[in-house]
């Protein structure tokens, strides 16, 4: 199939492998009516028919012609409609709009990327488009009461402008589900942690019971995708007034290790009670107690965990208060059961606290958007010259840079070696940060000694480079176009032009810092000189208290055992088992509550942290564990829980890196 096509529909087809599992969990019967709104090719329908539902009760809709047609081949008798989920066509083609089970492998795609192409056959909707015809196939849905689409054209409304399309293909797939149906997903990983997958939470929290999850231990489902997937199976049950009428409902979350595929199946090599292969993971997913085994595992959740889970995010509450805005904010009160398993229930609501509660701030450092240019290397500096070596594109080619447009840059973890503190000394690059005072009001060079650079420049900006495939020139990126601004009329501003970067925010430089992308353990950087620039590769954390000594605790905390365990948990396993840490992530942490007594005992750790030689590390890491620990569950002498958290963590970060 023509990729171009693939990547524009965010299509990662099923397989049969992923969804016969996935029908398997469902074990719809040979009564139910069928329903894949993204079929693809039509694995999904496929495996029902498989599993005994006849196949004129199945039916699917595909947008890109080449597939439909592959999936009507495929399901015989069975109804594909060639078109688009999000239009009111193909459900009066079906004469049908609510089925007893909705099953698909919905697109992960920006749809803000695709709105509007044509292209293969096809047109796609735009983001207003698709959220327009979403609210008009909710009114015409009969099996929805009132009060229903009430709440389903609320969600509609407030989903962000930042999904995937897979959050608008989430809400009608839950639309289209029956009461006492059930709503079956292929999902990555992040839709766990992304904020904008608060909303659907939100909404299986109103419409269903979740009954099961299932992870892809070792991110081998989909190797294209390069994520960890997640299959969810929920029941449509009567709609809840509150999130909190859940009451003490749990749900199976199951963990399946590559090792146990084979040839057939993803489960073809799992013994359980004596049985193998599908036998052993059905007699698995109907254990009514947890199991933990080489290579699978079955834990059951509270829903009041998932609920805690989901408002920890610093979003939730702006976002309940637009869903419903008589709603009393739901705060989160504990860290995840995962941690609380390993350590035991002693963790105590009032001991912890979010990370504004800090007074501290995360984002992403800097994204230039031409980092060829805005990127040079020190080759030596003197006086308050840096001769810089910029890239290899301009040539070997080495210019002097007064001090005032060549700044300290932190871009690579590469950079730190052993270290944990961030120091000028140790940065190879710079960043060019060229302002408004470069030129005079007249548009001359302020100095003549910056003649050089002013060369590179005006060489630069008549470059041919390629971007996206295409050649262009820097002036042209989008990126940096946004740069250029002209001089304002009343002379209040001066001309700004697109090699000057905007403004230096907070969150370029910051305090502390942790990379985005971790391969092996996750630490936290301390920036030991004002004015270092971060890069986009890390997430930074900034406060404007005055009291300084929190740098230097949160420094401590952040690198203690429990939160390097925490992120684990909640932060996105990438391809080749990278841990992907994302501002949304760090916001969702909940720490030690920040008294008086607590930041200073933090502080002289976090401050003997930094300061220490490598020898020395691991002494001061302990006693920062350990107070970290008797600070959130009130043990005196927490030796024993930092002994199993620390096995924990290291049998997360090797299954990752399988």
């Amino acid at each position: 199939m023509d990729n171009t096509i693939k990547k524009r529909l965010g299509q990662y087809f099923s397989g049969s492998k992923v969804a016969n599992l996935l029908v398997d969990i469902c074990a719809p019967t040979c009564f139910d009516r069928v329903i894949d709104p993204m079929a693809g090719i039509g694995d999904m329908l496929d495996a029902s028919i498989q599993y005994g539902v006849p196949s004129a009760n199945v039916c699917g809709i595909e947008i890109d012609p080449v597939a439909g047609m592959k999936c009507k081949e495929k399901i015989s008798s069975g109804k594909v409609f060639i078109g688009d989920a999000f239009s009111l066509e193909p459900y009066s083609f079906f004469e049908r709009k609510a089925w007893d089970l909705v099953i698909t492998n919905p697109p992960y795609v920006r749809y803000q990327s695709i709105g509007n192409y044509e292209g293969g056959g096809f047109v796609l909707k735009n983001a207003t488009e698709i959220r327009h015809s979403l609210s008009k196939i909710v009114n015409t849905l009969e099996h929805l009461s009132d009060e229903e689409k009430a709440c389903f054209q609320k969600i509609i409304r407030n989903y962000s402008g930042l999904s995937d399309l897979a959050v608008p293909a989430w809400i009608l797939c839950a639309a289209l589900t029956k009461h006492d149906g059930q709503l079956a997903m292929v999902v990555p990983e992040s839709w766990i942690s992304r904020d904008y997958a608060l909303i659907i939470k939100y909404m299986l929290l109103k419409f269903f019971d979740i009954k099961f999850i299932v992870e892809d231990m070792n991110s081998v489902w989909f190797p294209d995708a390069l994520v960890k997937t997640n299959l969810l199976v929920a029941k449509r049950v009567k709609f809840r007034s509150s999130i909190l009428d859940i009451g003490d409902a749990k749900y199976k979350y199951i963990r399946l290790n590559s090792g146990l595929a084979g040839e057939t199946s993803l489960i073809e090599k799992l013994s359980y009670n004596g049985q193998n292969g599908y036998k052993a993971f059905r007699s698995l997913v109907y254990s009514g107690n947890d199991v933990s085994m080489d290579g699978f595992e079955l834990k059951h959740i509270t829903m009041s965990d998932f609920i805690s889970e989901m408002t920890a995010s610093p979003v939730f509450d702006k976002l309940l208060s637009k869903l419903e805005p008589r709603s009393q904010s739901i705060s989160a009160t504990t860290i995840p059961k995962e941690l609380r398993d390993v350590i035991g229930e002693d963790f105590l609501p009032c001991k912890l606290a979010d990370i504004r509660s800090w007074g501290f701030q995360v984002g992403q450092g800097l994204r230039t958007g031409a980092n060829k240019f805005f990127y040079a290397k020190v080759v030596k500096t003197e006086g308050d010259i840096d001769y810089l070596a910029v890239d290899s594109i301009f040539g070997n080619k080495i210019i002097p840079v007064s001090h005032r447009y060549s700044l300290p840059v932190f871009r690579y973890q590469s950079e730190l070696s052993d270290s944990y503190v961030i120091s000028n000394e140790m940065l190879s690059h710079r960043l060019l940060y060229i302002q408004e005072d470069f030129f005079t009001v007249y548009g001359t060079l302020q100095n003549p000694s910056d003649a050089p650079l002013y060369k590179h420049i005006t060489e630069a900006e008549q470059m041919t480079i390629y971007s996206g495939g295409k050649a262009t020139r820097f002036p042209e990126l989008t990126a940096v176009k946004p740069n250029i601004r002209p001089a304002n009329s009343s002379g209040n501003s001066r001309q700004r032009f697109w090699f000057m970067l905007p403004e230096l925010a907070k969150r370029h430089v910051p305090q502390l810092c942790i990379s985005r992308v971790n391969y092996k353990n996750v630490k936290c950087c301390l920036i030991a000189q004002d004015g270092i620039v971060v890069d986009a590769n890390f997430s930074t954390l900034w406060t404007d208290s005055e009291d300084k000594r929190k740098v230097y605790a949160l420094f401590a905390v952040m690198n203690s055992l429990l939160i390097r365990a925490y992120l684990e948990l909640i932060a996105t396993v990438m391809g080749g088992g990278a841990l992907k840490i994302e501002a949304s992530h760090i916001r969702r942490l909940l720490l030690p509550f920040p008294t008086e007594e607590t930041i200073s005992s933090l502080f002289m750790l976090g401050k003997r942290f930094a300061e220490c030689n490598p020898t020395e590390r691991g002494i001061v890491q302990s006693e920062i564990d350990r107070l970290v620990m008797r600070l959130v569950t009130g043990i005196a002498d927490p030796q024993n829980q930092c002994g199993k958290l620390q096995a924990f963590l290291h049998s997360k970060i090797n299954a990752r890196q399988r």
